[in-house]
Formats: structure tokens, sequence, C-alpha cells
């Protein structure tokens, strides 16, 4: 496949703010790619745009970098990095601050679309049998959610079957019990605010979780299936430099800051009052002795902000995390995803796709866990076309 022409225009992403669609044509088959922008990046991420604003990168592009990519003939995975060379004459600062990250993959992405249009196996091994497991976002808190809410990120649920549609069954009635309970239970939780499909909630930590272990064993007893909690903590947005800072702890004491071995004692707690079988970032993005600690009894410890999607700091993880989220933005480059879930698998690291990270096709986000036999993904139910094609996808192949 060769790129016949490329060019950059500015559109707007699904929270109304200003970014960068890549359209490509290559062989004559079109193909477009825009990244929204990340709402929670840490230190270790990249810059999503230039410091000179987008409207200058769009002239860059469209008058020098694309005539520069015509031409450019992709005909195996690795080949992306002649795709990553031409940028980096534009920006060789370590976290893009000339270009920023967003346009690097949103071309990446719009070639692999393109691709799609032909035959991808030549780019991915996608003849994988081996389907994920899938973990559901039922309410968010932290930082994804502006207002009173939880001081946890996200809660999940963990359906356990191998069948995806009664998995995804499961999911769906789940949800739907979750948010009845909520508007009997939490006096700030409205259907208008939650139009978008993520839940979210201002009840006190635990009551969310006695919540949902109540729900999780109804659902059991209605479907045969068993359902497994999870949390993504985010210990990095709870941590104020010297303790872990809480603000809905408990009824007793909604407000309470834990000290680090405070923080893992309580963690201890979750894991087997809840009997958790993920726990996603429990601390902050520097304590790695803490991560050791914890996974080292339990093993389900999983690393999103610890990690960055970085090789590097994932060798520091090996032994106290058990999975890794992978997140494209954090490093700008697809090549550098690979690298880490290589690297990942290599030293019995399980890659996590969370599908709100991939700022792609549907259709792309399922080749790229399909081909790289990704054994997990996280998903919202604001994705729901993202399951339906996983759902197509698992007719058809498996």
């Amino acid at each position: 496949m060769r790129i016949k022409s490329v060019k950059a225009r500015k559109i707007f992403d699904t929270q109304g703010k200003e970014t960068i669609e890549i359209e490509i044509n290559a062989d004559d088959k079109i193909a477009r790619n825009a990244c929204d922008n990340e709402s929670n990046k840490n230190r270790f991420s990249v810059n999503q745009h230039p410091r000179q604003g987008i409207n200058y990168l769009i002239d860059l592009f469209n008058k020098r970098i694309s005539n520069q990519l015509k031409g450019v003939g992709i005909e195996k995975f690795s080949d992306l990095k002649k795709i990553e060379d031409i940028f980096r004459v534009y920006d060789i600062t370590e976290n893009f601050e000339d270009i920023g990250g967003n346009i690097i993959l949103a071309t990446e992405y719009a070639v692999l679309r393109a691709s799609l249009q032909e035959d991808i196996s030549k780019l991915l091994d996608n003849e994988t049998k081996k389907f994920p497991g899938i973990m559901f976002n039922i309410i968010s808190g932290g930082e994804n959610v502006i207002g009173r809410r939880n001081d946890i990120q996200e809660f999940l649920i963990i359906p356990k079957t191998k069948d995806f549609y009664e998995c995804s069954r499961a999911a769906a009635s789940f949800y739907e019990k979750t948010k009845n309970e909520l508007i009997k239970r939490d006096q700030d939780f409205t259907l208008m605010k939650n139009f978008n499909s993520i839940l979210n909630s201002g009840m006190i930590n635990l009551e969310v979780l006695d919540m949902l272990s109540k729900i999780a064993d109804e659902i059991e007893k209605e479907s045969k299936i068993k359902i497994d909690l999870g949390v993504d903590i985010g210990g990095s947005s709870l941590w104020n430099g010297r303790n872990y800072e809480y603000k809905m702890f408990s009824k007793k004491n909604s407000k309470r800051n834990l000290s680090e071995n405070e923080q893992i004692e309580f963690v201890k707690k979750l894991i087997n009052n809840y009997n958790l079988t993920y726990v996603e970032d429990p601390f902050h993005n520097d304590d790695f002795d803490s991560f050791r600690e914890l996974n080292k009894g339990f093993g389900v410890i999983s690393g999103d902000d610890l990690i960055s999607t970085r090789t590097e700091r994932l060798k520091l993880g090996i032994k106290k995390i058990s999975s890794v989220v992978i997140n494209p933005s954090q490093v700008a480059s697809l090549l550098k995803v690979k690298e880490t879930i290589d690297f990942a698998f290599d030293n019995k690291i399980a890659p996590v796709f969370p599908s709100n990270s991939f700022k792609c096709s549907n259709e792309l986000f399922s080749y790229l866990v399909l081909g790289w036999k990704i054994p997990r993904i996280k998903i919202q139910f604001n994705d729901i076309e993202r399951i339906n094609n996983l759902i197509r996808i698992k007719e058809k192949s498996f």
C-alpha cells in the first residue's frame, strides 16, 4: 500500500474541543481518523497538540509534512517507522512539544484504516482464535467526573463467561439494575446528567461497592453467570504529596487522609471484603514499592499512570504489577505501543486495552485487540458500537 495523498483539517472531538483529523488516500482507498483530547494526562504523557496551537500545525502539515508522506509505502506494521521518522524531523523533543502526539497517532490510525479496506492481516496477525475477557466500567468517579462524585475513578464488573454475547447481556442487565438503584439511593443522580450512558454517583465509596456486590449476587442467581468486581482507584489523583486524600471515604468519616502504609492496608481490605479481581492504580505513580507489596499477596494489581505505556517504566514494574493498561496517546506511537505489549507478554504481565483510549474506528480497535492477542479489554457502555462490532466478529470468526 502506498500513500497517494494526505491532508489535515480541524474538526471537533466528542467533547466539543478542537482537534485534528487526517484524511489519507492510499492506493485510491480513502480513510480518515482523528484523536480526541485526553482529559486525564499525567506527567509522563506526551503533549497532545503543539504549543503554537492547532492552526499552526495544520498549516505545517498541509504545506510541508504531507508532501514528505506522499509515496511512502506501508507493507508491514514496522513500516510505520517511516511515518514516525518524518514527523521526528519536525519535533525532536521527548514529549512532542513542537507538533504534539495527536497528529502522529491520527496519521498511523488512518493508514491502518486504509489497510482494512485491503487486507490488514499483512500488518497484523489477526488469525488468533483467542477472544479477550471483558471488563465493563459501570460507574465513573474521581477525576473522570465533574461535581460531587466518588473518590474511586472507576467501578468495574467482570462477567465470568467465555460467551461474549451472554457476557454483554449480563453486563447490560447489571447496568440497568445499577441505574435503578442509583435513582432510589442517590439524591445527586439524575438521568439527564447521565444521558451519555456513563453512570456516576455522589454516594460514599464503600456504599457503592456494597450496592454493586449485592447486584452481582442478583445477576448470578438470574443468569448463572458469576460477576467479579474491580476498581480503578486512580491513586495519583488522591495523592497530595504526603497522604491519600479521600472526600467520600465512609459514612463515619467522609473526609480522611491515609498514609502510604494505611493505603496499602485499606486496599487489602477492599480486595478481601469485595473479592476484587482487578485493582488499577491503587497508589501514586512513583510508588513502585507499594505496588510490589500489594501485588505479591494478591496478583490482581494493574498499572496505568504508573507505567504510562512506556517500556522503560514497565521494566521497573516487573513483579510489581500483574497487568498493564495500554494507552497509545501517552506515547504517540503505535510502534512503542507494540514494543510495550511485547515486553509485557515476555514478562508475564497481561496487557489491558481500555476502549476509550483507542481513538480509532470500532473495526480497527477490534483488529488490534485480536491481532495482538490482548487478553482483556475495558469498555464503557457509551462504547456500545464497539461491543456490537466484537459480537459480529465473534460470530463470524470464532
